[in-house]
Parts: C-alpha cells; structure tokens; sequence
C-alpha cells in the first residue's frame, strides 16, 4: 500500500510556497486596480511613440529610426532624397552644392571673418530668419598634420555683430589677401570665446540648415570616414543623419533621425 503519510507531509510542506505565491498574484492585481489609468496610457505612449513612418533617404541606405513628428520627417526624407550630403571641407565633394532639397540649393553661408577670433574662418549661414539668433561656422586650422575643428553654434546675433566690430574689424578672405593685414588667429581670441560659451553647440561639422513649412532646421550629418591630405575630409560613406530644430530663444531639439539599416534587413530584401 502506498504510504499515505508521507504524499500528506509533502502537501502540508508545499502550502505555504502556494499561499505565498496567491498573495503575489493578489498584490500585482491590487497595483493593476488602482495604477490601470497609468497603465493605459503609458501604453498608449509605447504604441504611438514607436509607430513610426516609412520614411527613407534611399540614397544613403537610411531608414527613420527615431521621429518626433512623422509629418515634419516623411517632409525632411523627401527633401533630403537627392541630397549627396556634402559638407565645406569634404575631400569627395570639393566644389559641389553643399546640399540640394528638391532640385534646388536650400543653403549657403557666407564667410565673415578669416585668421581672427581663435579661428582661421567663421562663416554664416544665409538666408536665415531666426529672430534673434543666427547660425555661425568656425574652422580651426593649425597645419595639414592635425585634423580641422569643425563647428556650428547658435548663437545672439546683436552679440555677434558687436564681436565682428571690435577693431581690426572682420573682413573675409578676398579682403584679407589685399588688405596686408597678418592672418593671427589670437585676435579677438577671447571675446568670440567668450560669446561661444554663452551660445549652443549644435554640431562638430558645417551642418547646413533647411526650411521645412518656412521653419529652420539643421542637418547633423556622421560618416565612416577619415582625414585625408591637406586635412579635407573623406566621408567613405553616411551613416547618420539627424535634422535638429533650431529657434531664436530656445534650445536645440532633435526630431528626427536617418540610420543606416541593419546588416540582418538588408539580407531579407
């Protein structure tokens, strides 16, 4: 006969692991009770903050990955669709247009100053209407053995002025060839700094900026590439592209993101 005495032990010993486990049960649904509005929305935020649109930059083998207003970058991929996404100072692209949106230039800058305020040029972008702010280039450039500084700043525009204004004054290259003047990037060194550290760093490129429904945006390109003679670089090929908004008091914010896709679907096409 079977011993009926021990199969009674082993349940008696395996109550207590049960009641433990029903209290468990009863606490997560006492917390589903009373915390289930959070739960609905938060949700509804995965669901809505992850449907994302079909937008690609085919060119550069970019899908969206990230998007903060599907309508602003289903807007942007198609502006960006032809777009070789060139920047000042590329070694493949030399000479061309710096970014094309839709069969046409969208930006430019224009160099303001060259061999003074600690760099050896600063630009700026044209046309921009940011209220009181604008876009500036700098390019550091100490010889063809240590890389170019690349930068893009948002910066006060009245501040600026007053900057370009201490004497010598800024002239750009074209003025400076004939002027005599000695290029010493130490003029002028500490006020441009010091406006700098009152402004926003938007990228460690020329970022060019484009209107998407008549608001500025800037596109912050990152390649896999290298520095090449003469410290020009070659973009091997793009990897990223985020288009960040811009505005006159406030800061920078990303709304979309371009990545390259994944190894694993490229092979399932």
């Amino acid at each position: 006969m079977p011993d009926c005495s021990r199969v009674e032990s082993k349940m008696t010993m395996n109550q207590p692991k049960v009641r433990y486990a029903k209290k468990n049960v009863e606490r997560v649904l006492r917390y589903l009770r009373r915390n289930m509005t959070h739960v609905a929305f938060t949700a509804l935020y995965l669901v809505t903050s992850t449907s994302f649109s079909a937008a690609d930059i085919a060119r550069h083998n970019l899908h969206l990955a990230y998007s903060l207003n599907n309508e602003i970058c289903d807007e942007a991929a198609k502006l960006l669709a032809n777009d070789k996404a060139c920047r000042a100072f590329d070694a493949n692209c030399l000479g061309a247009d710096f970014i094309e949106t839709g069969g046409k230039q969208d930006w430019g800058f224009e160099e303001i100053a060259y061999g003074e305020y600690g760099y050896r040029t600063i630009g700026q972008s044209v046309p921009l209407s940011l209220g009181t702010s604008t876009i500036v280039y700098s390019m550091g450039f100490r010889n063809s053995y240590f890389p170019r500084i690349l930068e893009t700043w948002r910066v006060n525009a009245a501040a600026l002025k007053g900057v370009l204004e201490r004497p010598p004054i800024a002239i750009d290259y074209d003025h400076w060839a004939i002027s005599g003047r000695p290029a010493d990037d130490s003029t002028n060194a500490a006020p441009f700094a010091e406006l700098l550290s009152r402004s926003e760093k938007i990228s460690a490129e020329w970022s060019p900026v484009i209107h998407i429904f008549d608001h500025p945006y800037v596109v912050v390109r990152e390649c896999a590439g290298r520095w090449v003679t003469g410290q020009f670089y070659d973009c091997a090929r793009v990897i990223e592209l985020t288009v960040v908004k811009i505005s006159s008091d406030e800061r920078s914010m990303t709304m979309c993101q371009f990545a390259r896709k994944k190894q694993s679907e490229n092979r399932k096409k």
